[in-house]
């Protein structure tokens, strides 16, 4: 990424790992006999982020700052809608977000 902002760009390396829970929220709103064939999911939960970052002055290249094997807590959010084909296919969207400090 690279902004002028901060004259400045980035570079990172990252792994995460968490444990997230779902909500079957069609069911929910809608009941269960009302749009057979679609599922609507919501899940959240909470992990740890372990990650390389550099920042790189712009036009020179010139490393400012550096974390090294940082690590943080993470929650991610998101939402899953999902069309099923067949008994055994399905197709579908998810949307993630990850909240990090």
């Amino acid at each position: 990424m690279k902004r002028r902002t901060y004259a400045s760009y980035f570079r990172t390396n990252y792994t995460q790992a968490d444990l997230t829970a779902s909500v079957n929220l069609k069911s929910l709103l809608f009941g269960v006999n009302k749009m057979k064939r679609w599922k609507i999911d919501g899940y959240t939960g909470a992990g740890i982020i372990w990650y390389d970052a550099q920042a790189f002055e712009l036009g020179t290249g010139r490393l400012r700052r550096e974390a090294q094997n940082q690590s943080d807590l993470v929650i991610p959010i998101g939402l899953a809608i999902h069309y099923e084909l067949s008994p055994r296919f399905d197709i579908g969207l998810e949307f993630r977000a990850n909240r990090v400090n």
